[in-house]
């Protein structure tokens, strides 16, 4: 054979080897990306797995709260209604308290008919006014057996005898306390019947009597 086919097939083989390994070596590097590209999606996936059951958790932990809240407020008892009378027993009472409690020091009479209330503590002082039974006065302050009080206007003192003063006053006003008119006019006349035709004058009221 000669040199010159020997040197062509010598290099032929040559260059088919270095292909060769080429081949080899690009199958070897897309084997290699391959794996690489399934571990990648593997991973993604099991992340998006993963985060799926945290959401389905959550969702289903939020249906359970949502769900119990929505029992809980089922449940739960409705405020009861009061009646008209309810109500107003209810106010009632309110306004009895807001009257025990605008005063600082009450006094409570306690006395057979009346008791004189008179311009100087003593029972030589001038008559100015009188305070039936169960009827109260604010207490301004005490000299001996005689409390300066104020009532309905007037100011004067009275024998502290007939009174009850302090928390026992109060208490025992409550039952007491009652809707009053009070007297604007200097003075008005007390009829027995409800109308001024065929009626008769049986009293009058003073300003400032209740």
């Amino acid at each position: 054979m000669p040199d010159d086919m020997k040197d062509y097939l010598e290099k032929l083989n040559q260059a088919r080897s270095r292909r060769k390994k080429q081949l080899e070596i690009r199958y070897f590097v897309a084997a290699v990306c391959a794996v690489v590209v399934v571990s990648v999606l593997g991973v993604g996936l099991a992340r998006m797995k993963s985060r799926s059951a945290a959401a389905s958790g959550q969702e289903g932990k939020a249906g359970q709260e949502g769900t119990a809240a929505s029992e809980t407020e089922t449940e739960a008892p409705a405020e009861p209604t009061l009646s008209p009378e309810e109500l107003a027993a209810q106010q009632e009472a309110q306004e009895i308290q807001a009257v025990l409690d605008s005063y600082g020091n009450m006094g409570l009479i306690q006395v057979e008919g009346y008791l004189n209330v008179r311009e100087t503590p003593g029972s030589g002082g001038k008559i100015i006014g009188k305070l039936q039974q169960n009827s109260v006065c604010e207490i301004l302050e005490e000299d001996g057996e005689w409390d300066h009080i104020t009532s309905g206007g007037i100011e004067g003192y009275i024998h502290n005898q007939y009174v009850v003063t302090g928390e026992a006053a109060k208490e025992a006003a409550r039952a007491y306390v009652v809707k009053r008119a009070v007297i604007k006019a200097d003075k008005l006349n007390i009829r027995d019947q409800p109308n001024t035709e065929g009626s008769q004058v049986v009293g009058q009221a003073l300003q400032n009597e209740r």
